[in-house]
């Protein structure tokens, strides 16, 4: 089995989120429940290298035991601020010129750059009366129960950057309760 691999931007990310949420302490409390290569990626993150998905997933599990305790959102403000944090400038722009369902089609070109070793599909798209309606599927991508609310939160955000409105966004099958895959139900209206 090829091991997943995840670009080195999103430990950066993480890491600013973590200081810009709970401040430097935060990062400090966060760096003390890892060793190892985690803690090596959480201190020093290179936005260019690429790590074990693995490494990521400790540092997810550190941060939810320290701060997501009472807290089942906080993962899916993770992936908002993913979001806002990769989606600026002349990109932002240009996702205002494209529908919801072609930005959509393009997040699986765009998790290539970002993810090696596994894969997020489009399927069931169905349209109708400004309505759309697809399913999201990842394969092969396991950063635990966090990583999936982080790609809720980002698919949160990242719509309406292509103009349309309610956003809907449900699991419907999840790696992590026992089931292959892990797929959402999304839904939005266009403008």
């Amino acid at each position: 089995m090829t091991e997943t691999l995840e670009r080195g931007v999103t430990p950066v990310l993480v890491k600013l989120w973590v200081k810009d949420r709970f401040g430097q302490e935060g990062v400090e409390k966060v760096t003390a429940r890892l060793e190892g290569d985690a803690l090596d990626m959480f201190e020093n993150p290179v936005s260019n290298n690429w790590y074990p998905v693995t490494y990521l997933k400790q540092i997810y599990s550190a941060i939810s035991d320290e701060f997501g305790k009472d807290k089942p959102s906080l993962f899916t403000d993770y992936g908002r601020f993913d979001a806002e944090n990769s989606t600026k400038g002349a990109l932002r722009f240009l996702m205002r010129l494209v529908s919801g369902k072609n930005l959509i089609k393009r997040v699986r070109t765009f998790w290539k750059h970002y993810v090696k070793g596994a894969s997020l599909d489009i399927t069931d798209i169905k349209k109708k009366d400004g309505h759309t309606e697809i399913t999201l599927v990842m394969e092969g991508y396991d950063a635990g129960p966090p990583g999936c609310r982080a790609i809720e939160g980002y698919i949160q955000t990242l719509l309406p950057k292509a103009g349309v409105h309610d956003v809907k966004i449900t699991e419907k099958t999840c790696i992590h309760k026992g089931d292959d895959i892990c797929s959402w139900l999304v839904s939005w209206d266009e403008k």
